[in-house]
């Protein structure tokens, strides 16, 4: 199947933005079903709004991860044997 540029309309600011053949030909083999809403600053803005400044290195982690990286920093790692 061949793609096409599209000119889509972002929902937040209203810009007009190119949703381009290659990001649909990209989206098509990851199976997305949607086309983006937002232009790519303001899906960026989104994502540092949700995540913080873009270090995705920092993300909350959960307690069970929490708890045993605490456990091991008092009884030892019981792999480096």
């Amino acid at each position: 199947m061949s793609f096409q540029d599209k000119y889509l309309q972002c929902s937040d600011c209203g810009a007009t933005f190119t949703f381009s053949a290659e990001e649909q030909e990209f989206s098509r083999s990851r199976s997305y079903t949607n086309e983006p809403k937002r232009c790519p600053p303001c899906h960026a803005a989104r994502k540092t709004k949700r995540y913080g400044d873009g270090d995705y290195s920092h993300r909350s982690r959960s307690w069970q991860h929490m708890f045993r990286l605490n456990l091991y920093q008092v009884l030892g790692d019981p792999n480096s044997n």
